[in-house]
């Protein structure tokens, strides 16, 4: 299959880091590329994005990436203060082809809030089955994190982990699906889930639907509740080879404050260097929000 700069700019822009300072609900753990489309991406996440929402996605590309990232997040505590959080990251992906036909993706931010600070670390390998009109992808991703609350509590060690599995069909229609926290230490911040996404690449257009529900969540009293069922809807454009644009919802049934809006924007630079700026908004609460910007260089060897 033929290689697109326009696909090549549009999955490379998914690399910065999670806004959580423990291991969190994954549609919570948005990159900035993700961001811009509302969490969108289970079925055509690359690199550090890969490894959090569908890590068999981390095959559908090929490239050779270092990046790094940060973030910056405001959101409501449970008591009604407003919370900030700052997270840097950097990430490293190799999807080249290769005999073995694996791809490995490492993703490592250190996050630093109000009263809180740690560290995430993640992992993610993928296989794939190649051939001239499609390919099919398996993949495992493993989370580490480790946090450091403020006050007595003592030091909490998270670990969890994600298998998933990726089909594209002539470069044009793209699925997955995904289990989340399969294995994990099930804490009230690793809650088991499923999701799944659908997105259909057309020219310079491509349109996007993912849906996930984490299971095993609390309520702010620490109640078991209903699970948390989340829709999300993206759509991203090619404005001119080096620039694309991309805009998305989020709706997370059963929330307080469940409407998200969501926009972004990357540029290629010498076909060698991208810049990613995602912004997210809960227009249920307006004070809450979250941004993240990325730096990567890469080296790209098509894109299926």
């Amino acid at each position: 299959m033929r290689p697109s700069r326009f696909a090549m700019l549009a999955v490379l822009c998914f690399y910065s880091l999670p806004a959580s300072a423990q291991l969190a609900e994954h549609d919570q753990m948005l990159t900035a590329r993700s961001r811009g489309i509302a969490g969108t991406g289970r079925s055509f996440a690359t690199a550090g994005a890969a490894t959090l929402l569908n890590p068999a996605a981390l095959a559908t590309s090929r490239m050779y990436v270092l990046g790094a990232s940060y973030g910056f997040t405001r959101v409501k505590a449970a008591d009604g203060k407003e919370l900030d959080a700052h997270v840097i990251g950097v990430e490293w992906t190799d999807s080249t082809p290769n005999p073995l036909h694996l791809s490995m993706g490492v993703l490592y931010d250190y996050l630093l809030g109000d009263g809180l600070e740690g560290h995430n670390a993640h992992l993610a390998l993928a296989y794939s089955f190649e051939a001239p009109e499609f390919g099919v992808h398996f993949g495992a991703g493993g989370h580490y994190g480790q946090a450091w609350p403020a006050g007595e509590s003592a030091d909490k060690d998270l670990w969890s982990a994600d298998f998933g599995l990726a089909f594209n069909f002539r470069s044009q229609l793209m699925l997955g699906v995904v289990g989340y926290n399969l294995l994990s230490t099930l804490s009230d911040t690793t809650p088991r889930g499923v999701g799944g996404g659908l997105s259909w690449w057309t020219g310079p257009l491509v349109l996007a639907f993912d849906t996930s529900a984490m299971f095993d969540t609390l309520s702010r009293e620490g109640k078991k509740k209903d699970a948390l069922v989340s829709y999300m809807g993206g759509v991203q454009y090619m404005l001119v080879p080096e620039v694309v644009v991309r805009a998305g919802g989020r709706y997370e049934q059963g929330q307080e404050a469940p409407l998200f809006l969501a926009g972004g924007l990357s540029v290629l630079a010498g076909s060698v260097v991208s810049v990613d700026v995602g912004y997210e908004h809960n227009i249920s609460d307006p004070k809450s929000f979250r941004v993240g910007v990325t730096l990567d260089i890469f080296n790209p060897f098509g894109v299926r």
